[in-house]
């Protein structure tokens, strides 16, 4: 293969990992994607809708998800 083959296969390789870690972000609700929280939250927060269990059911699902789409990426970009 050529250098000028490769270069180009990197280079957009590197657009597209921009472009998915850009989405990992948004889909799991991670800054700068995250909603702007209301003055009545910020005094108690989601705390006060979930009872202790279902809090941590709660964040167990919202921290598989990152942990699932991390995963997803790193077989795509280093197994390629």
């Amino acid at each position: 293969m050529k250098l000028h083959n490769i270069h180009n296969y990197v280079v957009h390789m590197l657009y597209i990992l921009l472009l998915t870690c850009i989405c990992i972000l948004g889909e799991t609700t991670r800054a700068p994607f995250d909603l702007v929280e209301s003055e009545s939250e910020l005094v108690a927060g989601f705390n006060t809708e979930y009872p202790t269990v279902y809090f941590s059911l709660f964040f167990m699902a919202e921290y598989s998800n990152i942990i699932a789409l991390s995963e997803v990426a790193s077989i795509s970009f280093y197994c390629s």
